[in-house]
């Protein structure tokens, strides 16, 4: 998952990527990104099953590269392509980049004793729009 975006000039992984030979690279027919929060999303449980600070680590790199490569006047941008630099916008900010990718990333890097950020995930689990949903028995 990592690989998909620390292996691209902006550091932001593409629609997709194709395997050829052990190489990964941007599949020609999807070089774009949408903000997608799937990654976002697989870090922070990485992180909080294993406690692990590689997963933080490596979400701060993509957070950072998000960040450089995204960022916008007025919020935040998909790209066009993520394979050149500067990359250009899409000029579409998708509802689930702040709904979503921003809120995993959110609870990846805020304090575990924090207010709101420490959900026990064996008593709360996240819909597919990452609303956290008391597990009831």
């Amino acid at each position: 998952c990592m690989a998909m975006y620390t292996s691209q000039p902006t550091g932001i992984a593409p629609e997709f990527v194709e395997f050829n030979s052990g190489s990964l690279r941007a599949a020609a027919s999807a070089p774009w990104n949408k903000l997608r929060p799937e990654a976002a999303e697989a870090l922070f449980l990485m992180y909080r099953v294993t406690r692990d600070p590689k997963w933080r680590e490596m979400g701060w790199t993509m957070f950072d590269a998000f960040n450089r490569n995204c960022r916008t006047k007025a919020g935040f941008s998909g790209l066009n392509d993520v394979r050149f630099t500067p990359a250009s916008f899409n000029d579409e900010m998708p509802s689930y980049f702040l709904a979503e990718t921003l809120k995993y990333f959110w609870l990846l890097f805020g304090d575990p004793a924090g207010p709101g950020v420490q959900i026990p995930l064996d008593q709360w689990v996240f819909n597919t729009e990452a609303h956290p949903l008391r597990v009831s028995f």
